[in-house]
């Protein structure tokens, strides 16, 4: 019955580098060979454990992860939530993610490894900050054998992955005969493996997204404005799309708008939407899970201004459960943070980010002359901060990441604090014939 918790365990104490979040120098403790034991820990603290654990699994499967195909489905983490090593109680900064592995196991499997662990402490008299270790065996209780290594866990709902590897991926039109869309897959350290092109033509003029599961497969789609229509393009979990789909209220776009976004989860009802400036204002067309792929009706979020804006698709960044939003005025460079839910007047803002250079900071994120096409980039980097990519005025593509190793006496060290930036060239020549990037 609790065939899945047990294969778990036994793979995030001998492979841990290869669980998720993914993290380098993985320790997981829990094993006799590690010699570092757990603690029971009783009380309200595995409350913090449960939520870092499956704030991991939202991450890396999507906010809908217990309905995914074939389940329900359970976020399982070790070491267990009832213990001082456990994914909060272990380090409670919310980057930390090298401690512990969070993974989808059936519910019933998951709740049954729950029921037998709980009847174990008490069999054992197992209290507060007492010490044990975890070691699995054969059913026969004959010694495990370590075999090759199993391939690594892959989250197919992390927002902007297109290939199913756990990494932020992006796509982009090319100028190529009358526009082609292509494919480049995610290194997890902000840069990008080759082009694949993924549609042969028709893409001129278009504007597009990608992230967000708009027909509940578990994989990553692409939603475009091609011509006058509004059309998602699912995802096939290998970074190629489908059969284009036109959206339930989806037809009669106005051509001129250059820029959608998708977010994972604007309004609070765990389902995908869409964003777009349009005559001058911002509209929110939140997703219609009973009507897919489709849209409600729009809500304006935002007055008038909003032509000058590029939109930047956030996850939720300051810890609230919400999508939030980031915005890039072209003209002068100043860059918003919007924080979620999105399904209101954003007329409130804060800087987003503060450019290091030197000894020097400013909130511009340069101009659309400076760079003329900017995208989310979600966590490229992994580490647990968003970045941006964006095109560069002499055709070069760059990396736009929070720097960590920066201090920054003015503010905490926390998600709420403006990016402190740099760049990093990630494409050398060409990108002036990428005409959008999504």
């Amino acid at each position: 019955m609790v065939k899945e918790a047990t294969k778990h365990i036994w793979e995030a104490q001998h492979y841990p580098d290869l669980t998720l979040p993914t993290a380098r120098n993985k320790s997981i403790p829990g094993s006799i060979e590690s010699n570092e034991p757990l603690q029971r820990l009783y009380g309200d603290s595995n409350g913090h454990n449960r939520s870092k654990s499956t704030a991991a699994c939202r991450k890396y499967y999507g906010k809908r992860y217990g309905k995914l195909p074939n389940g329900p489905w359970d976020c399982d983490e070790y070491p267990f939530a009832s213990t001082w090593q456990g994914a909060f109680t272990g380090d409670n900064d919310t980057r930390a993610t090298s401690h512990f592995s969070a993974r989808l196991i059936p519910s019933a499997d998951n709740q049954q490894g729950g029921r037998e662990l709980d009847d174990w402490y008490r069999e054992q008299r197992i209290i507060d900050h007492d010490d044990f270790f975890v070691k699995v065996v054969k059913a026969d209780g004959s010694e495990m054998v370590l075999p090759a290594p199993p391939p690594p866990h892959k989250g197919p709902g992390t927002m902007g992955d297109m290939n199913s590897d756990g990494k932020s991926d992006l796509v982009a039109v090319h100028s190529d005969g009358s526009g082609k869309l292509r494919f480049y897959p995610g290194n997890g350290d902000g840069t990008l493996g080759g082009a694949k092109e993924i549609s042969s033509a028709g893409w001129a003029g278009a504007a597009i997204s990608h992230g967000g599961d708009f027909n509940s497969d578990g994989k990553q789609d692409v939603v475009a404005r091609v011509g006058n229509e509004l059309r998602l393009y699912p995802g096939q979990g290998d970074g190629t799309v489908g059969t284009p789909r036109v959206f339930n209220s989806g037809t009669e776009w106005d051509t001129s708008i250059s820029k959608i976004i998708t977010v994972e989860d604007a309004d609070g009802d765990d389902y995908p939407d869409v964003i777009t400036p349009y005559d001058n204002k911002l509209w929110l067309y939140p997703g219609d899970p009973n009507n897919e792929p489709g849209l409600k009706d729009p809500i304006q979020i935002g007055g008038a201004g909003w032509d000058k804006f590029d939109l930047i698709s956030l996850d939720d960044v300051n810890g609230d459960g919400h999508s939030d939003l980031g915005a890039r005025n072209r003209n002068d460079g100043m860059s918003y943070f919007y924080p979620g839910p999105l399904n209101r007047d954003l007329s409130q803002r804060t800087a987003m980010i503060r450019e290091q250079s030197g000894d020097r900071a400013t909130t511009r994120l340069y101009d659309g002359a400076g760079m003329p096409l900017i995208t989310s980039g979600h966590d490229a980097d992994d580490n647990g901060r968003m970045d941006m990519w964006a095109t560069t005025w002499n055709g070069k593509l760059v990396h736009i990441k929070d720097d960590l190793a920066v201090v920054d006496e003015s503010r905490p060290s926390d998600s709420s604090r403006p990016w402190i930036t740099y760049r990093k060239e990630v494409g050398a020549a060409g990108w002036q014939n990428i005409k959008a990037l999504g």
